[in-house]
């Protein structure tokens, strides 16, 4: 487009000075039905003579009657510098439209940023996991093994996948503008991809100092619940507006991307591993309270849920029950959000009834059915084997404090988190590759 624009513009410069510049060696002739001929060649006296008196001759020049001070050079040139001028904003308008029909619709970003708690979540969880392996065997005071590169840069987030180019109103403040969002964002996941990168280096190197893990680690754990957090601003500065309790629907992606999960066969089966019966007993017991011993030192999940819950008091709901969920203050800068377990049943929609029979196990026969309906697939006439119902009995007697309280009336959302950490941890740590150290 810009190469036909430039062409025209030369073209139109060419042909208008040459041809008004020689406007003198013009010569119009009108014959009595008023036709005017226009020729380049001179007229002769032979045909001048012949030619009637109300058909004379003129010029170009003449025909067009130029003003006084106005040559024929100076209208070519006049000609020419409006086609410049015109041909110039074509281009700019052309680059407009071009820049518009490339940039991403509204609705994509806003999804994007609706399905990032889901991703976030999943990158917490491979933390987790990553980080029970490491000190599972004692790794962390033998140091034979480490947590494979992998594992770590797959965390990495790319800004560009995130933040895209997008048309916003660029008449509002500069305080409230998307793009000062958006900046913002890049530059929060730009440092979240260095602290990862970071975190895989110190892992590498085998003398490096159990304080400077703690921090890695802090770092890791914190970031994926308070990137969620920070993107809510973004969210609500977007021409079209979003969802008002962004804080309630983090929740809710986070228990739906866990249940999801947990509904695959594969990775449910994954909890029968050496490591499930291994650990999840101290894991999970006393509502989670060794979560911090093992995995979190310094508390950056519960910091991070505190900001996310402390967001949703503060500028959304207050301690107004949405969804089946209320946010209240505990402390200063200490939040908790309740849900409602029938309430929040229903927000699940094709998994509500996954997470209804989940929710009512009590006992090791209850477990036993929900495996055989959920994971065996075997008809009701149709019974378990004694290997396959001793399999099960052992892995509730494992899982007995997870079902438990998934079986109370109300989920506090600190506590619940830790819960379905704990069990999607363990169902990714076979996938954890470790290296040996040099």
């Amino acid at each position: 487009m810009k190469r036909k624009i430039i062409i025209g513009i030369t073209l139109a410069a060419l042909i208008a000075c040459p041809l008004f510049a020689q406007t003198d060696s013009l010569e119009v002739t009108q014959s009595s039905e008023k036709i005017i001929i226009v020729t380049l060649d001179p007229v002769s006296e032979d045909r001048l003579a012949s030619i009637d008196d109300s058909a004379k001759p003129y010029s170009l020049k003449e025909l067009l009657q130029f003003p006084k001070g106005l040559d024929s050079v100076n209208l070519g040139f006049w000609i020419a510098v409006a086609a410049l001028f015109f041909g110039f904003f074509t281009f700019l308008a052309q680059k407009k439209t071009e820049e518009h029909t490339t940039n991403a619709p509204i609705e994509v970003q806003q999804w994007k940023l609706k399905d990032l708690p889901r991703h976030f979540y999943r990158n917490l969880v491979c933390t987790c996991s990553f980080i029970l392996k490491f000190r599972a065997e004692g790794e962390e005071k033998k140091r034979k093994h480490y947590p494979s590169e992998s594992n770590l840069k797959k965390l990495q987030t790319l800004p560009d996948d995130i933040v895209l180019p997008i048309d916003v109103d660029k008449k509002k403040k500069a305080e409230d503008n998307a793009y000062k969002y958006m900046h913002e964002l890049r530059l929060l996941l730009r440092n979240y991809n260095i602290e990862v990168e970071v975190a895989s280096e110190h892992l590498a190197k085998k003398a490096i100092s159990d304080e400077s893990l703690k921090q890695d680690f802090d770092n890791l754990l914190f970031k994926p619940i308070q990137l969620t957090k920070s993107t809510f601003d973004f969210e609500r500065a977007l021409p079209k507006g979003g969802e008002k309790h962004l804080a309630v629907r983090t929740i809710y992606s986070v228990l739906n991307e866990h249940f999801k999960k947990l509904k695959i066969a594969t990775n449910f089966n994954l909890l029968f591993s050496t490591y499930a019966s291994k650990y999840l007993d101290d894991l999970l017991a006393n509502d989670c309270t060794i979560f911090d011993d093992r995995i979190d030192n310094k508390g950056g999940v519960d910091r991070s849920v505190d900001n996310l819950l402390g967001y949703g008091y503060e500028k959304e709901s207050g301690e107004n029950v949405h969804r089946g969920i209320i946010i209240s203050e505990k402390d200063e800068k200490k939040y908790e959000a309740v849900l409602s377990r029938t309430a929040a049943i229903k927000e699940f929609g094709e998994l509500n009834g996954f997470v209804s029979r989940i929710s009512s196990i009590n006992d090791e026969k209850s477990f036993a059915s929900f495996y055989k309906a959920f994971y065996l697939n075997l008809s009701d006439d149709k019974e378990m084997s004694e290997a396959q119902l001793n399999s099960a009995y052992e892995l509730y007697s494992h899982l007995k404090p997870y079902f438990d309280y998934l079986g109370k009336e109300s989920w506090e959302f600190h506590t619940i988190l830790k819960y379905i950490l704990i069990v999607d941890a363990i169902i990714e740590i076979d996938r954890i590759g470790m290296v040996n150290y040099e």
